[in-house]
C-alpha cells in the first residue's frame, strides 16, 4: 500500500521530480497516481539497499522502528539508518539521484516519441 501523500517523505523530492520531467501539469488524478507509483518504487529501491546494507537483526530492528513511528520522528529512524550505516546518507543520496536521472531519462525519451 503506498504512502499516504499528506504522510509522504518523499513528497517534496517526487513533485521536483515530477516537474523536472515536465509532468507537473498532468491532471491531479493522473499526477496522484505517478506519485504513488514513485513512492512505491522508491521505498522498494531503499528496501533492497537496507536489506543489503543491514544484518538480518537490525533490518528486523529498522522494520519495527518504522511501523511504530509516525512521519514526524522520521529523525529517529535517520539516526538509526546512520547508527548502523557507514555513509547512509550518501548511499541514500546517491539512490534518489540514479532513480531521478533514470525517472527523467525515461521521462523525455517517451515525450519524444
Amino acid at each position: 500500500m503506498p504512502t499516504n501523500q499528506k504522510q509522504n517523505p518523499y513528497l517534496p523530492y517526487i513533485q521536483n521530480l515530477l516537474h523536472a520531467a515536465d509532468l507537473d501539469l498532468l491532471p491531479e488524478e493522473e499526477k496522484d497516481d505517478y506519485i504513488a507509483d514513485v513512492t512505491a518504487e522508491i521505498e522498494k529501491r531503499v528496501g533492497l539497499l537496507l536489506m543489503q546494507e543491514l544484518s538480518e537483526d537490525d533490518f528486523q530492528k529498522y522494520t519495527d522502528l518504522v511501523t511504530s513511528v509516525e512521519v514526524k520522528d522520521l529523525e529517529q529512524v535517520q539516526r538509526f539508518l546512520e547508527g548502523k550505516i557507514e555513509n547512509w546518507t550518501g548511499k541514500f543520496q546517491n539512490l534518489l539521484k540514479q532513480f531521478a536521472d533514470d525517472f527523467i531519462a525515461t521521462a523525455k525519451s517517451i515525450k519524444l516519441k
